[in-house]
């Protein structure tokens, strides 16, 4: 009943106080597609009838409780897309259906479908995702005096991230020491990954780095370049 009036897979798990999700859609994920289907034909004639004074423009599609708005794209006979929208307006659009509501399913926000026709960058597979610790940045003056940085820039984090997410990576280590522009000629080091100790073997080169080329940031004194060479 609370599938086919549209609530979600984590509102049915809390109700029924499910444990994990995986039980309950392993239970009631074959009636998503089914529950979803009136409310999918009333967003397809939203998105393609035109109100009362539309000129002919293209009608526009609001996320629930507001959200962003998107055109409506008219249909092209290139099938359904369902999109995904995750805070600050990044939207990413899936051929099929179930690949939407999985990633959906995963963040606590609100979900937003809609069918369209002719969109280009739609995921035809399910989305790499990876769990990535990071350390740093931690920051370096001109003389290689260590800056004050952001709360915890050495202590190991996680999260998990999806590949078009800034930070997404499959590499067990990675790592960088790049100069900053802005005030202060900072130079910051940064390392991330998939394996812990990797990441922080990474961590102590990306420092090491920092530390090398410090002096030579292009905002640096000049008397510090000079005394670097």
């Amino acid at each position: 009943m609370l599938l086919s009036q549209g609530r979600g897979l984590t509102y049915v798990q809390r109700r029924l106080g499910h444990e994990s999700i995986k039980t309950t859609s392993d239970t009631y994920g074959h009636l998503l597609p089914e529950a979803d289907d009136d409310a999918m034909e009333i967003i397809d004639r939203s998105l393609t009838r035109g109100g009362p004074d539309d000129g002919g423009r293209p009608q526009v599609s609001r996320a629930p409780g507001g959200g962003p708005a998107a055109p409506a794209v008219p249909a092209q006979g290139a099938g359904s897309v369902h999109v995904v929208a995750f805070p600050g307006g990044v939207r990413q659009g899936f051929w099929r259906q179930d690949f939407a509501r999985m990633v959906a399913e995963v963040w606590p926000v609100a979900r937003w479908q809609a069918r369209y026709g002719g969109v280009d960058g739609v995921h035809s597979s399910m989305p790499a995702r990876a769990k990535v610790w990071s350390l740093g940045p931690a920051a370096y003056g001109p003389d290689g005096e260590e800056l004050a940085s952001g709360p915890g820039a050495h202590e190991l984090r996680t999260a998990w991230a999806w590949e078009w997410e800034p930070g997404f990576t499959t590499e067990p280590a990675e790592w960088a020491a790049v100069h900053c522009q802005g005030p202060g000629a900072r130079t910051e080091a940064t390392a991330w990954g998939t394996q812990e100790k990797q990441v922080r073997a990474a961590f102590v080169q990306a420092r090491e780095r920092a530390l090398r080329i410090c002096a030579q940031h292009p905002a640096a004194p000049a008397a510090v370049r000079q005394s670097d060479l």
